[in-house]
């Protein structure tokens, strides 16, 4: 594959860069894969690539929350059971601590290795994530 071009490498980078938004990062970066799909090959395999992944991070997120609510209610449901004999203490602190810090590390580590894309990317690197990468380099072949 030839060297891409400077504005390539800024929108695959904004690609990647735009998980920091959520969202509104996914569909961002859909549309640049939308509008530079037909003009650059690198663009569009590192825009897709991005929507992907940040797609794969929200459902992961959004099932680590919902997993969340269900340890915490839970755990309230089990500390107040404990509660009647006198040995729930801690348990709605832990219930609900642990695991929302546990969710926000993962949430980080999504980011970041998202905003290493985008710094690749910058550099005109031919980036791929582990696992979506190659998925997304079987749909574009096919």
């Amino acid at each position: 594959m030839a060297e891409p071009k400077t504005n390539e490498r800024i929108a695959a980078a904004l690609a990647h860069g735009l998980i920091i938004a959520n969202w509104m990062g996914v569909i961002a970066a859909a549309l640049i894969w939308l509008l530079e799909k037909e003009k650059s090959k690198y663009v569009a395999f590192q825009a897709l690539q991005a929507v992907a992944y940040q797609l794969l991070g929200l459902l992961i997120w959004m099932a680590g929350l919902f997993c969340y609510l269900a340890t915490l209610f839970g755990g309230i449901g089990l500390a107040a059971l404990l509660n009647l004999r006198g040995e729930g203490e801690g348990i709605i602190a832990f219930f609900s601590l642990v695991p929302i810090c546990a969710l926000f590390l993962l949430w980080g580590l999504l980011i970041i290795y998202g905003l290493y894309g985008a710094y690749a990317s910058l550099l005109g690197r031919d980036f791929r994530y582990l696992i979506v990468g190659p998925l997304v380099e079987r749909y574009i072949e096919d």
